[in-house]
């Protein structure tokens, strides 16, 4: 299943001071799906799994995805996490971004 991103649009900008080729944001999160990435939420919550789309609020997919609160764990699969409860997102083991 190939995700499908929901963002702006614009080709790739041309930075004038360094004529280098500066990514749009579809291509900045096309870099992270298939990446793990650990999600923080409003209400103490975290979820780590593997980013598979995001759509326009922002809602996004993780699968093989673990819950954390405090001190407990448990395995949750593939789930969507409100836009709108999102804190802070991390992404893990990327080379470059």
């Amino acid at each position: 299943m190939q995700a499908q991103l929901v963002c702006d649009d614009h080709a790739a900008a041309i930075d004038q001071a360094t004529s280098r080729a500066v990514p749009s944001a579809k291509e900045k999160l096309r870099a992270y799906l298939n990446h793990r990435m650990r999600i923080s939420c409003d209400d103490s919550r975290q979820f780590t799994g593997i980013f598979k789309c995001v759509d326009n609020s922002k809602n996004i997919i993780l699968s093989d995805t673990t819950e954390t609160r405090q001190d407990s764990q448990r395995y949750v699969g593939m789930i969507m996490v409100p836009g709108g409860h999102i804190r802070q997102i991390l992404v893990e083991n990327l080379e470059y971004v």
